[in-house]
């Protein structure tokens, strides 16, 4: 797995996507969902993301016990994202891991939007 390389491909679109954490070049699924594992990765201020930050993060993830196959990032607002992703094909499987892992969404890779999990009400 090449780190360098996967941190560069976030800093290049620092909007958001995926990549599989291997650095793999077998192509990405697409179709289906990516779903947060419930594992907290990195979340920072927009201002803050530099290569020594996301390459840290990166590593942090490769060290977990299970390392995730997808890492997905994204920006909300001020704040920006990296956190380890599942993949499946079925959506009502995405909505159980979502609500299962706590996730506030999920991907819908081919409309290329998230899916807003409904909140309880307070």
């Amino acid at each position: 797995m090449d780190l360098n390389k996967i941190t560069s491909e976030i800093l290049a679109a620092p909007g958001g996507g995926t990549v599989r954490m291997s650095g793999s070049d077998i192509p990405l699924p697409g179709h289906g969902y990516y779903v947060g594992n419930g594992l907290q990765g990195l979340v920072c201020p927009v201002g803050m993301v530099s290569r020594p930050v996301v390459l840290s993060a990166l590593i942090w993830l490769s060290t977990l016990p299970e390392e995730p196959r997808f890492v997905g990032w994204w920006t909300d607002g001020d704040r920006f994202y990296i956190e380890p992703s599942d993949w499946t094909s079925n959506y009502n499987h995405a909505v159980q891991m979502a609500a299962e892992r706590g996730e506030l969404a999920f991907f819908d890779i081919a409309r290329q939007a998230d899916i807003r999990m409904e909140q309880p009400a307070a």
